[in-house]
Parts: C-alpha cells; structure tokens; sequence
C-alpha cells in the first residue's frame, strides 16, 4: 500500500506541472509562438517528480523503472508488433475525432513546419519515448505492479490517458498504455516499449511532414467542420477490417515475444489473479479529478471555437457511419 501512496502522489505532483506548465507555455506561445519550446519546457515539467523520486529511492534503473536489456530477436518482434498495433490506435484516434476535437496533429504540423524534420522527430518522438515511458510504464507501473500486476496495467494506462488532459488523446494513450504495460511484461523490459513509442510518435511526425511538402502546412489542419466528419465515418468502416487483422497478427507476434522471452507463462498467470487491494489514495483522486475537469473544460472550449453543437456532432456522426456503409460493401 505504501508503494501506491508513493504513486499516487507522484502522479498528483506531475499533474500539477502540467498545470504550472500550461501557465508557463502560454506566455511563452503569446510571446514567440513557438511549439518546440513549450514541448521541451513540457517534457523536463512532465519528469520532475519521477527525477525527485528515484534520487530519494537510490536504486538501480532496472529495478526503479524496469530498465533491462533485451535481445536482438526481441527487438524485430517489438519493431514488428509496433507497425501492426498502429492500425488499431489509428482506428480508436479516428473514432474518438467522431465525437471530440483533435488539435494535435495541427500542433505537431507547426512543429515540422516551423523546426524541420529531425527536431521534430527528436522532441516528438525520442524525447516522449523516453520520458513518458520512464514515468508511466517506469515509476508508476514498477510501483503498482508489485502488489497487483493486472490492476497496475490497467491503472497506468488510464494515468496515461488522463494527462494528455483532452478526450482525443485519452481514447488511445489509454490503449496503447495498457498494451505497453503488457509488452513489459512479456520481454521483462521497459526498453521495449521506449523502442514502440518511438515508432509511433515518429511515423507521425513522418506522415506529417510528408503531408507538409505535398499539400502546404495549411493541408493537414486537423479541427473539422461537419462534412469532414462524414468522410471520417467512411474511413473509419475501412479501416475496421485492416484494424482487426492487424491486431490478430499483433497478437500473435506478442505471442511469440513472450515465448522468446521465456515469459508466456507469467503473462498468462497475471489474468488469474485475485487480489482485493485497492490503489485508490486521497492524492491519486486529486490528480484524476484535475485532469477530468480540465479534459472537460478543454472539449467544451473546442466546441464552442469550432460552431459545432453536439447535436450537430451526432447526426453528422450517424450520417458518415451510414455513408461509409454503403460505400465499402457496395
């Protein structure tokens, strides 16, 4: 229980940066406008707590945040399974678009637009993979799971989704965070899920950029208006099956990742397990609730920006689901 007090309040206090972060980046943003310097001040904002924590700890990265070597074979598995679970967060992105606004892919384009493609690839995709990982699949989950393995995968995912602060981004943070927390548990390595978050955050930033240069910065605006949203209903029938496929043969490489690392029998063994402690602490509640309150303010906002009501969102919801329909089997 002690374990997850620690990280309940280290969760607590990282939501706090946030909040001092956002304070700090939209003066920054009002005075230069520039989306790479709010994402570094964001990153080192983000690490603070977790840094405080494994100095006052003073163990080893292998045991703190389940820093391991893994071996070569297990690297192309873990390469391989980030490419077939994309289709799948791409389809939970794409669903979620159907019903909340999504301004990151237009934050990003500024980055590339403005900083280039390697800065753009570092702050996006290496710097996150690193951080990120450290924090909610290092500190928070190694914390969790030593008294319930199950309850910690689900539980930091969730913390993963929520500090994104917008409903977007907590649709597939929440997913992938699960997802990353049973990799760990299959290859014994947070180094595995450092390497898939690289991959997805950089085939991001790639598609982006490439976006960029065919059809200009103003080409990948990501805030749509309502016959937007039907041509999403009809990708999103599309991407369905591919999706599916996807994930079965992800599945299966997890599989065999697990096998390679001689963990197949403890991955299964975690779904038999029946424990009553509950990891609900006064400052986890806290930090759930802020992030809640201000996804809500943010959705709201969005809405009002864009002229969209809801009941316009659900009938042009329903319209592009019908449409898609009709589109992919005749």
């Amino acid at each position: 229980m002690e374990q997850a007090k620690s990280a309940g309040r280290i969760y607590l206090a990282t939501v706090l940066m946030t909040l001092a972060g956002a304070l700090i980046n939209r003066l920054i943003y009002k005075g230069t406008g520039n989306y790479l310097l709010i994402l570094i001040i964001s990153q080192l904002l983000l690490i603070i707590p977790s840094v405080f924590y494994l100095v006052k700890q003073r163990k080893g990265l292998a045991e703190t945040i389940g820093f391991r070597s893994i071996s070569v074979g297990s690297i192309v598995l873990v390469i391989i399974f980030a490419y077939l679970i994309m289709p799948l967060m791409g389809l939970i992105n794409a669903i979620s678009m159907l019903f909340v606004n999504n301004d990151t892919t237009q934050v990003i384009s500024n980055l590339v637009g403005k900083n280039g493609f390697l800065v753009s690839l570092v702050m996006v995709a290496l710097v996150p993979c690193l951080m990120e990982e450290s924090v909610y699949r290092g500190v928070l989950f190694q914390s969790y799971r030593q008294t319930s393995t199950l309850k910690g995968i689900f539980l930091s995912g969730f913390l993963f989704g929520l500090i994104h602060q917008n409903f977007n981004q907590f649709s597939y943070a929440f997913v992938m965070g699960v997802v990353f927390a049973l990799v760990i548990e299959a290859t014994g390595s947070i180094l595995s899920t450092m390497i898939i978050h690289f991959i997805i955050n950089s085939s991001s930033v790639m598609s982006l950029a490439l976006q960029s240069r065919i059809n200009g910065l103003a080409g990948t605006e990501a805030i749509l208006d309502s016959a937007q949203k039907v041509d999403l209903g009809t990708t999103i029938i599309y991407m369905i099956p591919i999706a599916a496929i996807s994930t079965l043969l992800a599945f299966f490489v997890f599989r065999v990742l697990a096998d390679n690392s001689g963990r197949w029998e403890h991955v299964k063994s975690i779904f038999k397990e029946r424990t009553k402690t509950h990891f609900l602490t006064p400052s986890l509640i806290i930090g759930m609730a802020i992030c809640l309150i201000i996804m809500i303010i943010v959705e709201y906002q969005g809405r009002f920006s864009t002229g969209i009501s809801k009941d316009e969102g659900f009938v042009t919801v329903i319209y592009g689901i019908i449409h898609g329909v009709q589109n992919f089997f005749f």
